[in-house]
């Protein structure tokens, strides 16, 4: 028997489920699921006991799509609004199409920072006022703007900006 909740089905018996059973949220429902699709896909790592708040689905994933929508997301223009109902499915999606069961919590950190940089290019971070790129900005705790990886993915956010 498998019971849908939160996007992610759990089944009974005390199987963690598949990574692939994890349902990544669309631009029409985003904003009720937030970082569920995480919190799923955490429950999948490591044989259910995932991957925990130092790792990448619940310490980054839903803590920052859960901010996003819970508290920037009043500070944004309409075209902040919008960029992120772009963004938080499309990280969410190409997430969720790289990560298989047997990947660990050191891959799926790694492979979510790889989609950072493509997820905004592609979503209009370029054309955002500065108002709310300052307001995206200010968002992230200091201790992820030291991340080696968060320098990298503005490296490539800039320069995918630059060749558009």
């Amino acid at each position: 028997m498998v019971l849908l909740l939160l996007g992610c089905s759990l089944r009974s018996g005390g199987e963690s489920p598949d990574p692939a059973e994890c349902a990544p949220a669309t631009p029409d429902d985003i904003r009720d699921r937030e970082g569920d699709y995480y919190r799923c896909l955490d429950s999948t790592l490591r044989g259910g006991a995932g991957c925990g708040a130092e790792g990448y689905p619940i310490g980054f994933g839903a803590k920052y799509a859960d901010r996003s929508f819970e508290e920037v997301w009043y500070e944004l223009s309409p075209a902040g609004q919008a960029f992120f109902l772009a963004v938080s499915p499309c990280l969410q999606q190409r997430l969720a199409d790289v990560v298989t069961a047997d990947a660990t919590c050191d891959e799926v950190w790694q492979e979510g920072f790889a989609t950072h940089a493509g997820c905004y290019v592609d979503s209009g971070f370029c054309d955002l006022p500065p108002e709310d790129v300052l307001v995206i900005g200010t968002m992230f705790d200091a201790d992820v703007l030291q991340l080696p990886e968060f320098a990298s993915q503005l490296s490539e956010v800039s320069a995918g900006c630059e060749a558009l």
